[in-house]
């Protein structure tokens, strides 16, 4: 179950990280306990429709501040929660094994399993949706920090400095990157409809992704130069599709890391374009810690 901020995203993978089937469930109105109450419904249908197969586990991927030790949504601002517990419920309304990570998190461990990032000692991972997060990965080890604080990127001052956040502040990546700012700016429904104008050769729509790729291509600079990981991936719909966008990115790479050109060409798209990205996230969380421990596999089975 990945949570984002109008709908939850239902998958069920293999143990390749391939999604075999999803659906999308929009959030009801109300607080987090609803939400997670209405998307548990959904769940459990959604694993009628696909009862030969025996899960492993829950998997629950979101944005924002999670910290997956204690299975708590820290802080997700888009959709104003906080300190939710996330795992302990969804594992009582679901009964099965729930583990809840953050989404670039849970991405960039994908990446390393299944991915460009596979047999990478080195990786950071940024997702750029409605919410912005990144990850690192050094030594082969996914870098949390206290709290699982480590990746909060979101008010770093890359935006436009009339771009307005809710943090009271101006210029902040998030503010500025946001699916909801990029959509409203090119004067379209979702962002799947901006980067299709943009592909049919729609202007406005493309010099806003371009606009937005340049943004993050400061933030992936910022990166490089503080943590120099092999390949940095970029999860966001226009550098997935467009290969415009994703030169621009890596122009301002090139730009702007300081003594190191070559990045650029270490900077990759996400491996899981379209809609199967949400659904991988959220599987990896789960399949991260099984091949930590594969043994485990057999112990869930048998119970």
């Amino acid at each position: 179950m990945h949570i984002a901020h109008e709908f939850a995203t239902l998958a069920v993978l293999d143990l390749r990280g391939r999604v075999l089937a999803s659906e999308r469930v929009p959030h009801p109105g109300g607080g987090p306990e609803k939400v997670l109450a209405g998307a548990a419904v959904r769940l459990r249908e959604f694993r009628q429709r696909h009862r030969a197969r025996i899960p492993v586990g829950l998997g629950v991927a979101c944005g924002g501040w999670v910290d997956p030790d204690a299975g708590v949504i820290v802080e997700h601002s888009s959709l104003g929660w906080y300190d939710v517990p996330a795992g302990a419920v969804l594992a009582e309304l679901s009964g099965l094994p729930t583990r809840v990570d953050g989404h670039a998190r849970a991405l960039a461990s994908a990446e390393a399993m299944f991915g460009a990032a596979r047999g990478c000692g080195s990786l950071a991972q940024l997702f750029v949706g409605n919410v912005v997060d990144a990850a690192i990965v050094s030594g082969g080890r996914l870098h949390r920090g206290p709290g699982s604080a480590a990746g909060t990127v979101a008010h770093l001052p890359l935006g436009a400095p009339g771009t307005r956040c809710a943090c009271g502040r101006s210029g902040c990546f998030e503010a500025d990157t946001a699916e909801r700012a990029v959509t409203a700016r090119a004067g379209r429904e979702s962002i799947v409809d901006v980067v299709g104008a943009a592909g049919a050769g729609d202007p406005v729509a493309l010099d806003v992704l371009l606009a937005r790729a340049r943004t993050i291509g400061r933030a992936a600079a910022l990166l490089f130069d503080v943590v120099n990981p092999e390949v940095l991936v970029v999860a966001e719909p226009g550098v997935a599709e467009l290969p415009a966008c994703l030169a621009a990115v890596r122009a301002e790479v090139s730009a702007r890391s300081r003594g190191r050109v070559e990045a650029a060409t270490r900077v990759l798209p996400t491996s899981f374009p379209g809609r199967d990205l949400l659904g991988v996230a959220a599987g990896a969380v789960q399949l991260d810690a099984l091949y930590a421990d594969p043994h485990a596999l057999a112990g869930r089975l048998a119970g």
